[in-house]
């Protein structure tokens, strides 16, 4: 037992040290780390929205499965919820969403901002059509709203103002909360924004968790939630790869340690190898961290999978001696090779550190120095621990080793091989390249379906090219963007794009503003205009006073700023 003490207490004290490492220093998941790096204004706005955009930070929810009352219920819960959690810069589920000071200010805004105002709606002609439909409309289901909105602007411009604002989104407001779907299938929506970084999969998981737990915590009953979005994605992607180099990683320690095992039958070997690889892991681990303040969980699952060569070195070592041969002697004489094919693996890691990716940089740092340290400690640590145990390979089965001496009669069968497989791929036109990104999505289709199911529902954007226009200022922006909007119009006409958003949809530029205020008609004008549209009509002369008041009140407003 003796002879085990310093193996068993470097391997306890090593393995110690690498579980407060992990504890001290968790990988990190944040991809903007394999992005690349460029001094373009382009690329740094692009990286901008891709952290912090609407586009990967905007998490969808649906919740049915119950009545309409109970999914309001839980709609309404859930909101509350999430508001005071802190995790997200937005939440609307219909609740809340525009106080009233903010509606007064549209409607009062209500000619500078829509799209339909123009000289012809003030005119009698267009606001005689108007007048008879109010009068229709208020012996309908929509005489609340009519009476409203109808006396104070008959031309409609605050209705259109928020059917732009809501853009093509198909929500109905029930019981104060989002709906969507009919009577037999009632889905209450949410939105979300989180305040994660949208390409941090711990924090967007973080942000979904809080989702789900405000939601089994207003006890939905029979409700489900359905909850979708590029945080939700990006968080399942990366628990899914993190699955896959935690299963890599455990199944190549068991085949090796099985075949370290099946060749020599000694534990000792696997624990001997082991010392090695887990000084190396230590060393590439805190190296990264002190020239990159983190280490990448990619970087660091990939680099392990690169670590793996030091297992050579310990299995080289303890195989190539010779006789009663001291391990000393043994690592002394096999030194000059040991070291040059450790040379020639970190200098292959050490190129990605010219990577314009911050990730392959850590990859390249935590296998150059771990395969460094593994050939280090095999060379000067590894033959001392070693040296009070025999381990000897076993000879191979007979008829492996005969399999392995016809090998060099194969090799006219082997060219055949070779050739017949070019001449495949000439055939067919090489291999097939896969060329949309999308395939390397590991989401299947279902959550997708949902995604673009919810997203339809909500009106929510689906970005998929962004036009960037500098600009001075906020003004000289809004302005840019309405040229462009005005250019790109018959794409969206013909197909061409299937849609278009912009910041002057929401705010117009205070150009645009003006423009619309100088064709707003003169009081008398518009009086005169009155009295012949209503002409014949049963509404009384003062029924349409807000209309008039409202008009003269643009006319002198300042135009409305962003933000």
């Amino acid at each position: 037992m003796k002879r085990w003490l310093p193996l068993l207490a470097i391997l306890g004290l090593l393995l110690g040290a690498l579980t407060l490492t992990f504890r001290a220093a968790p990988p990190g998941g944040d991809m903007a780390d394999f992005l690349p790096r460029s001094d373009r204004a382009e690329a740094r706005f692009l990286l901008g929205e891709l952290q912090r955009g609407a586009a990967t930070t905007l998490l969808l929810a649906g919740i049915e499965g119950a009545e309409p009352a109970e999914l309001a219920r839980t709609s309404r819960a859930v909101g509350d919820a999430l508001r005071a959690s802190g995790r997200f810069a937005f939440l609307a589920n219909g609740t809340q969403d525009v106080s009233e000071a903010e509606r007064e200010q549209l409607f009062a805004y209500r000619y500078l901002l829509s799209p339909v105002t123009d000289p012809a709606i003030f005119t009698a002609p267009a606001l005689r059509p108007k007048l008879e439909a109010l009068l229709d409309g208020l012996g309908s289901s929509a005489a609340p709203l009519l009476r409203q909105f109808g006396f104070a602007d008959p031309p409609g411009a605050f209705i259109a103002l928020a059917r732009g604002l809501v853009g093509t989104s198909s929500v109905t407001l029930r019981e104060g909360v989002w709906f969507a779907g009919g009577e037999g299938a009632p889905r209450a929506l949410l939105l979300a924004r989180s305040r994660a970084n949208g390409l941090d999969p711990d924090g967007q998981q973080a942000a979904a968790d809080t989702i789900r737990a405000a939601f089994a915590a207003a006890a939905p009953g029979q409700a489900r939630l359905l909850l979708s979005g590029p945080g939700v994605f990006a968080a399942e992607a990366a628990r899914a790869i993190r699955g896959d180099v935690e299963m890599i990683s455990i199944l190549s320690a068991v085949l090796i340690a099985a075949l370290l095992l099946w060749r020599t039958r000694s534990p000792t070997m696997v624990a001997l190898v082991a010392v090695p690889l887990a000084a190396g892991t230590l060393a590439g681990f805190w190296a990264v961290v002190a020239l990159f303040g983190a280490v990448h969980g990619a970087a660091f699952g990939f680099g392990m999978t690169m670590l793996g060569v030091a297992v050579d070195y310990p299995i080289l070592l303890l195989t190539q001696r010779e006789g009663a041969e001291p391990l000393t002697a043994t690592a002394r004489r096999i030194w000059p090779t040991l070291r040059l094919a450790a040379l020639a693996a970190i200098i292959g890691m050490v190129a990605m550190l010219g990577a314009g990716f911050s990730g392959l940089r850590q990859l390249g740092v935590f296998a150059a120095v771990g395969l460094a340290v593994g050939v280090l400690v095999t060379r000067y640590v590894l033959p001392r621990l070693a040296q009070p145990f025999g381990i000897a390979a076993r000879p191979l089965p007979g008829a492996v080793v005969a399999g392995l001496r016809a090998l060099p009669q194969a090799r006219v069968a082997a060219l055949g091989v070779l050739i017949a497989a070019a001449a495949g791929l000439v055939i067919i036109g090489g291999p097939r390249i896969e060329r949309d990104i999308a395939a390397l999505s590991p989401v299947p289709e279902a959550p997708r379906r949902l995604d673009a199911e919810l997203r339809a529902a909500l009106g929510a954007p689906d970005v998929g090219t962004f036009i960037v226009l500098p600009a001075a200022d906020a003004e000289a922006a809004l302005q840019a963007s309405e040229r462009a909007a005005q250019a790109l119009a018959p794409l969206l006409a013909d197909g061409r794009l299937a849609g278009l958003d912009h910041p002057a949809r929401y705010v117009p530029s205070a150009a645009t503003q003006r423009a619309r205020q100088a064709g707003l008609p003169e009081d008398a004008t518009l009086r005169e205009a009155m009295e012949a549209a209503r002409a014949g009509l049963p509404f009384r002369a003062a029924a349409f006073e807000p209309f008039l008041a409202g008009v003269a009140r643009g006319r002198t407003l300042p135009p409305l700023a962003p933000g």
